[in-house]
């Protein structure tokens, strides 16, 4: 977290002295800006992950008395930690007629939150005290964005209030490990892993700033919703004394949501 927070920190004051810098270097009485034009440059800031996964029974079941699928429908919803995310992006405005411009931009970009799940419930249908645990966590490391924007420059030129949306792309990977356990002892064991790249979708907001003829400066949040991840069944990796036959499950994941805040530093030709 401390790594995070210095990062965030050394990205504001890298943009902010070149704010200062570029707005002192900008001869007085310059004309209102103009957006038109194609745009590149680097973000910083970070975000937090949404994600819930349900574990289900399927396939050939342990048998009474010691099946523990009657606690296997469960959503698990996960906890997320604060993580960095930074990257490039290009882009083109339009300004049709002031105050309103039009923009299409893409990105990518590096993702550091985590959603973690690590819990344990109690299964009625095991003995004693029968629990099934759960430890899953889920990454997204890397995601990407093609979006379209509009904004106004209604109350400045030189400021520009926008909304965004459009298409979102991300490598989500998951893995983790559920046990069966009855009176103390393992019983079962589920490790399980998936990795793939999903689609999805992304919508957000921000304002951007013009201090010089070239150069803009912008905050933004954006909300990613990548779809689901694939569903895997898998079966017992380990069978302890009290198993009586092999026992399967399935774990699906829900759509990986993640909320990004950050800044960003633009060259416009």
């Amino acid at each position: 977290m401390r790594r995070i927070q210095c990062a965030l920190l050394a990205a504001v004051a890298v943009i902010g002295f070149a704010s200062i810098s570029f707005a002192d270097d900008m001869p007085a009485g310059v004309a209102a800006a103009n957006w038109t034009g194609f745009y590149g440059g680097v973000t910083a800031g970070g975000g937090w992950t949404e994600q819930s996964f349900s574990i289900v029974p399927g396939g050939t079941l342990l048998t009474v008395p010691f099946d523990g699928s009657a606690g296997w429908a469960q959503n698990l919803a996960g906890s997320s930690n604060l993580g960095f995310t930074g990257g490039g992006e290009v882009g083109y405005n339009w300004q049709l007629s002031s105050p309103i411009v039009l923009g299409i931009e893409t990105d990518l970009q590096y993702y550091g939150a985590n959603s973690n799940n690590n819990s344990s419930f109690f299964s009625s249908v095991l003995p004693g005290t029968g629990t099934l645990s759960n430890q899953v966590t889920s990454k997204t490391p890397w995601f990407g964005t093609l979006r379209g924007r509009i904004g106004t420059t209604t109350f400045d030129p030189k400021f520009l209030i926008f909304v965004t949306g459009g298409m979102a792309y991300g490598h989500e990977s998951t893995t983790g490990n559920v046990n069966v356990t009855s009176g103390g002892a393992l019983v079962e064991m589920f490790p399980f892993s998936t990795s793939a790249t999903h689609f999805g979708v992304t919508i957000g907001g921000g304002v951007e700033w013009a201090p010089a003829p070239h150069w803009s400066i912008k905050a933004e949040y954006l909300y990613i919703n990548l779809a689901p991840t694939n569903s895997q069944t898998v079966a017992t990796s380990f069978l302890g004394p009290s198993a009586l036959k092999t026992d399967i499950m399935t774990l699906s994941a829900a759509s990986d949501q993640l909320n990004v805040f950050r800044v960003g530093l633009n060259y416009r030709w």
